[in-house]
Formats: structure tokens, sequence, C-alpha cells
């Protein structure tokens, strides 16, 4: 990280799992994953019923 700015924001999802305990939520386990716009390659033949953002697909 050298302080230049990004050209386009980023994309990416995080997932995070709460219970509540004695009355209060609590966050157990949480995961981030970031990734580049568009079809990675390992899914350019399959079907997905979820858009991928950058792709142009429409869900099927």
């Amino acid at each position: 990280m050298d302080g230049t700015l990004r050209q386009e924001p980023p994309y990416g999802m995080m997932t995070m799992v709460a219970e509540k305990r004695n009355g209060t939520w609590l966050v157990v386990v949480a995961q981030n994953t970031n990734a580049v716009l568009g079809i990675p390659p390992e899914l350019q033949d399959i079907l997905t019923p979820i858009p991928i953002p950058g792709s142009g697909q429409k869900p099927r």
C-alpha cells in the first residue's frame, strides 16, 4: 500500500454470524472476501443464479 488512490471502488462480500448471548447480540465469526469485477476463468462455463458485478450477465 503506497497511498495511491484506487481507479475503481472495491468489490467484495462480508459475512458475519451473530449469536444472542445473555440478551446481547455478539458477532461470533466474520469473513471478508475481496474480488475483482467480472467472471473469473474457473466460472466461465457455469450458469449462476447470482449476478456477478461487472460481467453484464443477468441472473438465470
